[in-house]
């Protein structure tokens, strides 16, 4: 297969939109003891296993605990008796049960809202005064992500090492190209000509008009042209940009209109799939593997593991896609946005522990063994010498590494995924590395806790609503200015965005 470029392109209109808008550390063993200033008796220092408790969002079909061989092995090294629990259903409910008869778990995982609510009850301990316990934690974790968990200035949650940036891009039918003697598209104006070439110049040469230029899902398959629709595959949603050193909001800015015209172009033209705005899971990709559509917003994975690309091979031999970079407009080359609040989840343990200190220098020796070093390779690959094996310094995966499949779950505080990447896919390595490479717009959207005045999700459904109707000129761009207006008096927008700027001056992302 061709080298494929990068895609999932940002609209150049979307990049004005841009101006308006480690290193390892010492690991620890399971016999070794944390430091502990306070005189307590450290995590390993205990005769007897120290019995923690973890509460995790779970999957189907996970083994129970005495066939759960890295569950057995992490209270093997770290002397401890872990109360594994992993529910596949009602976690949030399960959770909350748990807290409010008094009962936390010992370490639990919560997403930003729960976090907030959980630290202004004074459920949460204040992790970050801790971090000197965890050495691999405190070479890892940079100030920006430990921000993530900042409230009020103090860290009460680690926030779960993220994935690579940006996985989503465009790829597009190279032997399609070849064939009408075109280029890989690098600006708005060179997609169009791809995609209007694709629909009506029979890159198939079948001679018949039965392929069209653009597939994805819904919005998100517009996301190179607005990364305002990209951002963690939410779209519709606005977001909070700097601009000026000022948070605004990015859906009333004059260049989110010169986007939203710019698709309607494509829209117009008919060069796109006319069903994309239906297209749900993995229809959008069946589409491209059937030769339907030339140019595909997909992640990285969906376009070059080779199951994949023996499925689109077997319908067409010839079929070469490649991986397209980020497209250059007026404010610059982007591919997309990423949000610099968002993490994963994040790590959280119960007030209650700092009465427990033997207990407490337990969890947070083993939140410390599992984000680095041998640790951090268990719960990744599973035992050394049967999943997997250390050649010239490097993880290599064993045939065996299927019966631990599994393994993600016992990944608390996430995986470095670059890394993770590299182990399990070796021969992807160009896709991901150029997809991690890809120039983004920052934005800082999940920093904010929305105002009570601001109703999350009405204002998500008419903002997705009248961006179709804009897109699909059932609403004339005309009427720009009164969606602006509509949103700054019905959806209080001004308020999001104050509460956006005395946020971000708490977390010092702003003075």
């Amino acid at each position: 297969m061709r080298h494929m470029k990068s895609g999932a392109a940002a609209l150049s209109f979307l990049l004005l939109f841009a101006s308006a808008c480690g290193g390892g550390a010492s690991q620890q063993n399971g016999s070794g003891s944390l430091p502990d200033d306070s005189g307590a008796p450290s995590g390993g220092a205990s005769a007897e296993p120290v019995a923690i408790s973890v509460f995790v969002m779970g999957a189907a079909g996970l083994p129970t605990p005495d066939k759960d061989v890295i569950l057995q092995k992490l209270n093997e090294e770290l002397n401890m008796e872990m109360e594994f629990n992993a529910p596949a259903t009602d976690y949030e409910q399960q959770l909350g049960v748990k807290i409010a008869g008094g009962t936390p778990p010992d370490l639990f995982i919560v997403n930003k809202e729960t976090m907030e609510k959980y630290a202004s009850q004074g459920v949460l301990l204040e992790i970050g005064k801790y971090l000197d316990k965890m050495p691999n934690v405190k070479a890892k974790w940079s100030e920006e992500e430990l921000n993530k968990g900042r409230i009020g200035g103090k860290v009460f949650a680690l926030p779960k090492r993220p994935l690579i940036p940006v996985n989503n891009t465009y790829f597009i039918r190279q032997d399609w190209l070849d064939t009408l003697g075109l280029s890989v598209p690098t600006t708005v104006d060179e997609l169009f000509e791809a995609a209007n070439a694709f629909t009506y110049d029979d890159p198939d040469g079948n001679g018949k008009q039965d392929t069209f230029g653009l597939t994805g899902i819904g919005l998100e398959g517009t996301s190179p042209f607005l990364p305002i629709f990209s951002a963690y595959n939410t779209p519709g949603r606005g977001h909070i940009v700097l601009k000026d050193g000022k948070p605004v909001y990015s859906s009333v800015q004059p260049e989110f209109k010169e986007a939203l015209a710019a698709i309607k172009t494509f829209v117009e033209a008919k060069v796109v799939d006319p069903e994309f705005m239906a297209n749900q899971g993995t229809k959008a990709d069946e589409k491209a593997y059937k030769g339907l559509a030339g140019i595909n917003f997909a992640h990285w994975a969906r376009m070059t593991k080779p199951a994949n690309v023996e499925v689109y091979k077997a319908v067409n031999p010839n079929a070469e896609w490649t991986q397209m970079d980020a497209l250059t407009g007026l404010g610059g080359k982007y591919q997309g946005v990423v949000d610099q609040g968002s993490a994963p989840g994040f790590v959280a343990l119960p007030s209650s522990l700092e009465n427990q200190p033997e207990k407490l220098n337990k969890v947070l020796e083993y939140i410390d063994y599992v984000s680095g070093g041998e640790g951090e390779a268990l719960v990744n690959y599973g035992l050394e010498g049967v999943h997997y094996e250390m050649k010239d310094g490097k993880v290599s995966v064993l045939p065996a590494s299927t019966d631990v499949a599994y393994s993600h779950i016992h990944q608390i505080t996430n995986r470095d995924d670059y890394q993770y990447l590299q182990v399990k896919f070796p021969d992807l390595e160009p896709y991901y590395n150029f997809s991690m490479n890809q120039p983004y717009i920052k934005v800082y959207t999940s920093f904010v806790t929305v105002p009570p005045e601001v109703n999350a999700a009405d204002l998500k459904r008419y903002e997705e609503a009248e961006m179709i109707k804009f897109i699909y000129g059932q609403r004339p761009l005309d009427e720009f200015d009164q969606f602006v207006l509509t949103l700054k008096d019905t959806y209080k927008i001004d308020a999001f965005v104050a509460e956006a700027e005395k946020k971000l001056k708490d977390v010092g992302v702003i003075q």
